[in-house]
């Protein structure tokens, strides 16, 4: 401050009074606005060490930098034109607030190779990991469209030294692949409005790992959205799609527990190609309408998923495909599967092989009603 006859003025003010007697322009002011569009630019186009700097330069600035990042997480949308730029700001917040913590998702156990080398079962992974840690979702989203260049995987070092060069890269692939599985889990968790976006074009990348679009395909469903389903039975019924895709969307359709992904599912269960399809579809009709899942399915939805199982004993299934089938019903615990297994019994026009599983499925369904839920 300088003083001016009564007055102290700022030297900021001073500076631009000076500029404009000298005959120079005027100082114009900063806007914070116009500096933060610039800011979240750079980021959403940059990558590894330059994206960091990008972030580390935005939230350097005053302290109304986080005021003016929290307006604009008040107006974002989080579509799929915008959750890229919505969700890269709802991270630089989350690191203004707590740096601290956000720095955890880059010190994950899972992904040190003398960690899980020596731990069961011997290979990276940290869903279970991020679950624990519950860390904000942005910036699990941030991770996922910055990490293979922002996270510090381990060095040549932290592996041991009797690894082949070849078997030390494939580590290194499976790490990437563990980190990018774990976050797609964590995010379908977090019910963001971040994770539809983010997840659905993960599912729609063709240059993504095979494995990590089936897990896309799960979290599809494990978000709870029933707008996913005609792209979920799209997936899991077209044969040109990967087996590994396939099967993923099938598991996301049992994910999602509701009427119109059962319907999905018989339907898909009425062309099934093969027995490791139908057992999937099992498997996912048992998972939609189970009644340990949260919040429990209703007991309508259970009776068809039941009926729908029931069904498909009597076509007959193939022999590998009735394990699965009868353990379906267990898992459902219908009350009524008693009564339409015992009328399905007394049928006389019954296979013998058909009889051996309605009975065997009859026995499992009364054990499993003596535990129910």
């Amino acid at each position: 401050m300088i003083a001016s006859g009564r007055r102290i003025l700022p030297i900021a003010v001073l500076v631009a009074l000076t500029a404009t007697t000298a005959g120079a322009a005027p100082v114009t002011p900063r806007d914070p606005g116009l500096e933060v569009d610039a800011a979240l630019a750079t980021m959403e186009h940059a990558e590894g060490d330059a994206y960091v700097s990008a972030r580390r330069a935005l939230l350097s600035e005053g302290e109304g930098i986080e005021a003016e990042l929290s307006r604009r997480l008040a107006a974002a949308r989080f579509s799929a034109a915008s959750f890229v730029r919505d969700s890269l700001t709802a991270a630089a917040l989350s690191w203004r607030r707590d740096a601290d913590r956000a720095r955890r998702l880059y010190e994950l156990r899972g992904l040190r190779p003398e960690i899980y080398l020596t731990t069961p079962p011997g290979r990276p992974e940290v869903a279970r990991e991020l679950k624990r840690l519950a860390l904000p979702a942005p910036l699990l989203a941030e991770l996922w469209l910055k990490g293979d260049r922002v996270y510090p995987f381990a060095g040549p070092g932290a592996y041991p030294t009797t690894l082949a060069t070849a078997e030390r890269d494939r580590l290194h692939a499976e790490e990437r692949r563990a980190l990018r599985a774990g976050l797609l889990v964590a995010l379908a968790r977090s019910h963001h409005p971040a994770a539809t976006p983010l997840i659905r074009q993960a599912l729609a990348d063709p240059s993504l790992h095979t494995g990590l679009r089936a897990v896309a395909a799960e979290a599809a469903g494990a978000l709870g959205d029933l707008t996913a389903v005609p792209t979920l039975l799209t997936y899991a019924g077209d044969p040109k799609v990967p087996g590994a895709i396939r099967l993923g969307a099938i598991t996301g359709l049992g994910k999602l527990r509701a009427s119109a992904s059962l319907e999905a599912l018989g339907r898909l269960l009425a062309r099934a190609p093969d027995a490791v399809h139908q057992s999937a579809i099992f498997a996912a009709i048992a998972s939609c309408a189970s009644p340990w899942a949260t919040p429990a399915p209703a007991a309508g939805l259970r009776a068809r998923a039941a009926a729908l199982v029931i069904d498909r004993l009597l076509a007959p299934p193939a022999p590998e495909t009735a394990t699965p089938a009868i353990e379906a019903l267990a898992v459902i615990r219908d009350p009524g599967s008693v009564a339409a297994l015992r009328a399905a019994l007394a049928r006389a026009d019954l296979a013998p092989r058909t009889r051996d599983h309605l009975t065997v499925a009859l026995r499992r369904v009364e054990q499993a009603l003596r535990r129910q839920p």
